[in-house]
């Protein structure tokens, strides 16, 4: 793969880590807002757009390990 390829893998970094925070903000105002229905709304998107950002993350995981020199061999099992 590219070094340009490469370049944008790793720049997802800060932006998923920037969503996770957002989530964990979010779930903190809900946790604060008590037990009603607004709340509970809330709650849900927050561990909805953390799901999510777990599994981009994931994603994000395997193309940089793909963007790697040898990656794809690694990604397979295959040793360095």
């Amino acid at each position: 793969m590219s070094a340009k390829a490469r370049e944008a893998v790793m720049s997802m970094e800060e932006p998923l880590a920037v969503i996770k925070d957002l989530a964990n903000a979010l779930a903190l105002i809900a946790e604060a807002m008590g037990d009603d229905s607004p709340a509970t709304t809330v709650q849900r998107l927050a561990w909805m757009v953390k799901d999510q950002v777990n599994e981009a993350e994931q994603l994000r995981g395997q193309l940089f390990h793909m963007t790697r020199p040898n990656g794809q061999r690694l990604a397979m099992g295959g040793r360095e």
